[in-house]
């Protein structure tokens, strides 16, 4: 039997995260990973044109990124591998990727709504570390048989697979997921810790700081290409202010 072959590009911490999700659960499939700042081993690291030479593509970049390795995989990858994205924000990727990768190939959107903070959170716990998390998918383009494999994986996984168009995903992702990291954002530098007086409520706001990891630069990307998000800053803009006004 053929195995499977699978290749992430780029070595981020979620990256770095799909690799330990495939070692562990896919121990099977072949590996082949990219990344700028790894030298190639024909080990873990490939080139890049190795890398595209697989089954399924995944393009672990920053949204920032996304449009500079489409168009450096777009002449790699051929019309029986399965490129996925794993970026925060789904319309715009959805539509780089319709528009630079040839016609012909599968395309599915996704965004893992957890990364290594959850994961090793839950590991911790000894509990399964993706059991009841969530991704979501969408078909941009391609193979219905392709989609559902992937589909099944994530199921086998433990995840919740929720099929939803980008369009409805970046509405619903900046009226929660922005919002939310935003918040972490503000309330982190307080490094607020449990007491012997805390409230069950303040002890829930700590474990969300402790689970939830904020980054500068994912916000400023979810902000610069999900529309949707603008609205919401002005609205906790408003929010802040009228909380300030409390004490004039």
């Amino acid at each position: 039997m053929t195995k499977i072959t699978i290749g992430i590009v780029g070595y981020g911490r979620f990256g770095a995260l799909l690799e330990t999700i495939v070692q562990e659960h896919c121990p099977s499939a072949q590996l082949k990973i990219f990344s700028l700042d790894q030298a190639i081993d024909k080990k873990t690291f490939f080139s890049l044109e190795d890398t595209c030479s697989v089954d399924y593509l995944v393009l672990a970049v920053p949204i920032r990124s996304l449009v500079a390795c489409l168009e450096q995989v777009q002449h790699l990858v051929s019309e029986h591998t399965t490129v996925i994205d794993v970026c925060s924000v789904k319309q715009f990727p959805k539509d780089q990727m319709l528009t630079i990768l040839p016609p012909g190939g599968t395309i599915i959107c996704s965004h893992p709504m957890f990364g290594p903070s959850t994961y090793n959170s839950k590991r911790l716990k000894s509990a399964p570390p993706l059991k009841n998390l969530k991704i979501v998918v969408e078909l941009a383009r391609g193979s219905e048989q392709r989609f559902n494999t992937v589909k099944a994986f994530c199921e086998k996984l433990g995840l919740q697979v929720i099929e939803m168009d980008a369009a409805q995903h970046d509405q619903m992702a900046a009226h929660f997921h922005f919002v939310s990291l935003s918040a972490a954002s503000i309330l982190k530098p307080l490094q607020l810790q449990k007491t012997d007086i805390s409230t069950a409520s303040a002890d829930v706001l700590v474990e969300f700081l402790d689970m939830i990891s904020t980054s500068e630069s994912l916000l400023v990307d979810m902000y610069q290409f999900n529309p949707f998000c603008k609205q919401y800053l002005t609205m906790m803009k408003n929010s802040i202010s009228e909380y300030l006004r409390l004490f004039e």
